[in-house]
């Protein structure tokens, strides 16, 4: 499969500075914070995920932002305008996926994968 100049894809690029696994069309952006989830500081594996978007350089008027956990169908977890943030419950686990798209097309603008990861080194 081809990628059009217009779309990013770079596998594992930018876990630890929150940009997570997955890809954005060009001005569309899609940020976890965390997208590693520290082992250490949520022993069950799930934490809740600080989300943040902006499509508003894509002329889109608002986005739903749909969540699949590897367990079944993407569910809708909610809709908004061209540029927000919002934060989950502590239900983010490995390998949640989170994909936005336009609310009026379904065209998926931008994904990001959420990781697991084993405690994370903490300075003495």
């Amino acid at each position: 499969m081809s990628q059009s100049t217009s779309e990013l894809y770079v596998p594992g690029n930018g876990l630890l500075d929150g940009r997570g696994d997955g890809y954005a069309l060009k001005d569309a952006s899609l940020t976890a914070t965390p997208v590693g989830i520290d082992m250490c500081e949520n022993p069950g594996g799930r934490s809740a995920i600080a989300m943040n978007w902006d499509v508003s350089g894509r002329g889109v008027q608002s986005v739903d932002i749909w969540v699949d956990d590897g367990h079944g169908r993407p569910k809708k977890w909610m809709s908004g305008s061209s540029k927000g943030s919002a934060t989950t419950g502590n239900w983010v686990g490995d390998h949640t996926t989170f994909r936005m798209t336009d609310a009026s097309t379904g065209r998926t603008l931008a994904m990001r994968r959420v990781y697991v990861v084993k405690c994370l080194a903490k300075n003495a």
